[in-house]
């Protein structure tokens, strides 16, 4: 559905579905998932906003530290 919703452009209702996904009693993996999603879409956002020329590497930093966390968690949950 957030693909779906992605590709109609509208990125602000993909990342609010994402959202309420991680509301769910879903397993932790899930979650992990749907978070990582929420910051490939923030970061696609901002490259949106730039007319898709250029993106701060600090955002991008930010991006890939936000996914290794998620993973990391994910790993961790996995593993309990």
């Amino acid at each position: 559905v957030a693909h779906c919703l992605e590709k109609l452009e509208q990125h602000d209702q993909a990342k609010s579905y994402l959202n309420e996904l991680l509301a769910l009693n879903a397993p932790e993996e899930f979650k992990q998932v749907a978070k990582n999603e929420i910051t490939r879409l923030e970061l696609q956002m901002q490259v949106n906003e730039n007319d898709g020329k250029r993106i701060k590497f600090s955002q991008l930093q930010k991006a890939f530290a936000d996914i290794n966390e998620n993973t990391k968690k994910s790993e961790q949950a996995a593993k309990a």
